[in-house]
């Protein structure tokens, strides 16, 4: 578990970055302070399911390692890696473990006054970068509603040697940082919430958008950049029914639009090369049953076995 306060005390830009230092946890790493998916135990992609919310990503992170997850810890006020039996709460792919990213981008309880805020900032000297967020929150009665807004920026980063382990017969000219390693993101997010006798329901929409270059010798002489953008719709909600069997039932459903262009100087054309889209849906609903007492139950085992051989 990672709460708030590690995550602002924490240098990640990334979830991968974020998490690299906790116990059996690493990040792939491709494009520091862009492009970093967690791996767990050494499992990554399909097998390491990472969402928000109770919804997954939804993004294209599985299928390259150079592919951003759009989720910025700016905006994220609680990280959770569940790992073992528990992730087959969330499916059978996710043997490796599940990465879970929680904010209040659809309150889930009436802020206390009615009102409350959070401003992010902070500077970085080794790539002279920026980045700085806003969280409000405000409700009455049985409304809430969440606003958030981030953006970060980051130019090449300051290195202390030559970057290139084998840079061929026609090395290139480096300087003191590393060539095509410049970033810059931001996202902005409006939620709110209803709340009824036994819970309540929400709804949120967010955007996402990432521009940044991938850093390594063919990338920087092909100038190689991924310019992505998704937008997020999610509803989840709660519902504790006054039933002596059930205690709670919730839902999560979420629709995404995704698309990245990558784009590249290859063969003379210095633009779009490749792109990914990705339109997915996802709801998931979950019943709790209350728990009851089994200690008068009793079992009489029986078996019956018949083992035959011949020759």
């Amino acid at each position: 578990m990672v709460t708030g306060g590690q995550i602002d005390r924490s240098i990640g830009r990334t979830l991968g970055d974020l998490l690299a230092t906790r116990p059996g946890i690493t990040g792939s790493s491709f494009a520091p302070g862009a492009a970093s998916r967690p791996v767990i135990r050494g499992l990554d992609n399909y097998r390491v399911r990472i969402q928000e919310n109770g919804i997954g990503s939804h993004d294209v992170s599985e299928i390259g390692e150079d592919h951003a997850v759009p989720i910025d810890p700016l905006s994220t006020q609680k990280i959770e890696v569940i790992r073992g039996p528990a992730t087959l709460r969330y499916g059978s792919q996710a043997i490796g473990g599940v990465v879970s990213a929680e904010n209040n981008r659809i309150p889930t309880a009436i802020p206390l006054r009615g009102f409350a805020g959070e401003v992010k900032g902070a500077l970085s000297s080794v790539d002279k970068g920026i980045e700085g967020a806003v969280l409000l929150d405000a409700g009455k009665d049985n409304f809430a509603v969440h606003a958030d807004a981030f953006g970060r920026s980051a130019s090449d980063y300051r290195i202390p040697s030559y970057p290139y382990l084998f840079p061929g017969d026609e090395a290139p000219v480096v300087g003191n940082r590393q060539p095509n390693s410049a970033m810059r993101a931001d996202g902005q997010s409006l939620g709110g919430s209803y709340f009824f006798q036994g819970g309540y329901a929400g709804v949120s929409i967010s955007r996402y958008a990432s521009f940044y270059r991938v850093p390594g010798l063919e990338a920087s002489e092909t100038n190689t950049r991924i310019d992505l953008e998704q937008l997020r719709v999610q509803s989840k909600g709660e519902f504790r029914p006054q039933s002596g069997a059930i205690e709670t039932i919730r839902y999560w459903a979420g629709a995404t639009d995704y698309k990245h262009d990558e784009l590249a100087n290859e063969n003379g054309f210095d633009g779009v090369q490749q792109t990914y889209t990705n339109k997915e849906l996802e709801g998931r609903v979950e019943t709790q049953f209350t728990p009851f007492d089994l200690r008068w139950a009793t079992c009489r085992p029986r078996s019956a076995r018949r083992l035959d051989t011949s020759g």
